[in-house]
């Protein structure tokens, strides 16, 4: 069995995630880290999304110009006290994007 486990420091963030190719995704970020990120969807996936891989966006709201896009894997799903959290493992990502990411995690625990 494969362990999704991430490995990375992750911080606890206030964001928004959105999809682009699965209409009416979108969830809060619980934490993040270079390597993925926890969330809680914002309703019942109108699908199964587990395994499904998205291409999302997220951004801080304090700062338009930290941005973050790309591709992530839903790697499990659970029923908690706060909704339906899932996890997402980052994808595809270019030295660029791992930057951006890491710049984004480090604003993030500021």
């Amino acid at each position: 069995m494969k362990n999704n486990a991430r490995q990375n420091n992750r911080v606890q963030v206030e964001m928004k995630i959105r999809s682009v190719n699965l209409p009416g995704f979108s969830a809060d970020l619980v934490d993040l880290s270079v390597g993925g990120a926890r969330v809680v969807l914002s309703g019942k996936p109108s699908q199964n999304i587990l395994e499904e891989r998205i291409r999302f966006g997220v951004s801080l709201a304090s700062q338009m110009n930290a941005q973050f896009e790309g591709f992530a894997r839903v790697c499990w799903m659970r029923e908690t006290s706060r909704g339906i959290e899932a996890g997402l493992q980052w994808e595809k990502m270019t030295s660029a994007d791992w930057k951006r990411a890491d710049a984004l995690v480090s604003l993030g625990a500021a």
